[in-house]
């Protein structure tokens, strides 16, 4: 199974051109950018259940600005709490920076090409529900589109401090159903210390654009069958706030 996905990971990258889908509520992200001096900021909860355990981000802010048609900055941080039998741990998530720079278009080269490096740090104070030490995360995000269908891919490296480097493998689609509503899928994986031991899920959401300005958020999945490291359940709701430049 995990060779599959590694298989339609690359495959994808050759196949019929389709429109970006990645980023919230996904996990894997994609090459798009807001546009030149514009907003896009994600305020979601989310929740896992995982080993008996349910962590939740409650909440997750996302803030993204658009620099020029091909540059994203970004600052991301959530409130994590932890609930399980013995009680309720909660304590502010690690601070995610981060810069995209789309170098490929599809309107001149059939295929998005960007790379996204993201640096993450933790907050001041005791670290028990997060990893202690600073991440630095390499992806190459890839897209093409056709008509209302869409797919995209990512792959690249997360480097750890205190903790083995992982390999992160991403591959969202989407299909815009109606002119406010579209449809997502995803598949997204994150070796442990092999193929074998992962963290993989499946993931089915949507984009409901409410008005103008506003766009609900909302994906439900699970980890994939024999994904040793893999969630019982995962859940993100939330609301993006699209502001435009105005000349």
């Amino acid at each position: 199974m995990n060779r599959a996905l590694v298989f339609v990971f690359f495959a994808s990258l050759l196949g019929p051109a389709c429109l970006a889908q990645g980023g919230p509520p996904l996990r894997t992200d994609d090459p798009d950018t807001p546009g030149p001096r514009n907003w896009e900021i994600n305020a979601a909860g989310t929740v896992e259940e995982r080993s008996g355990l349910t962590g939740t981000e409650l909440p997750i802010v996302d803030i993204n600005y658009g620099v020029g048609n091909h540059i994203q900055l970004k600052l991301e941080m959530p409130v994590l709490v932890q609930f399980d039998p013995r009680g309720t741990e909660a304590e502010a998530g690690d601070v995610k920076c981060g810069v995209k720079w789309r170098f490929v278009d599809q309107e001149k080269h059939g295929v998005n090409i960007s790379m996204y490096p993201q640096v993450s740090f933790n907050t001041p104070g005791p670290q028990r529900l997060v990893n202690d030490g600073a991440q630095l995360l390499l992806p190459m995000e890839f897209s093409r589109s056709w008509g209302k269908f869409a797919l995209n891919a990512e792959g690249g490296v997360n480097f750890l401090e205190n903790a083995r480097n992982e390999l992160v493998l991403g591959l969202a689609a989407g299909y815009q159903a109606t002119p406010k509503l579209e449809l997502l899928g995803e598949l997204h994986s994150a070796p442990l210390t092999s193929f074998a031991a992962n963290d993989s899920v499946f993931q089915v959401g949507g984009r409901r654009k409410l008005t103008e300005h506003y766009v609900f958020l909302f994906a439900l999945g699970r980890g994939l069958p024999g994904s040793t490291g893999g969630p019982g359940f995962i859940g993100y709701f939330g609301l993006q706030f699209l502001f435009e430049h105005k000349r």
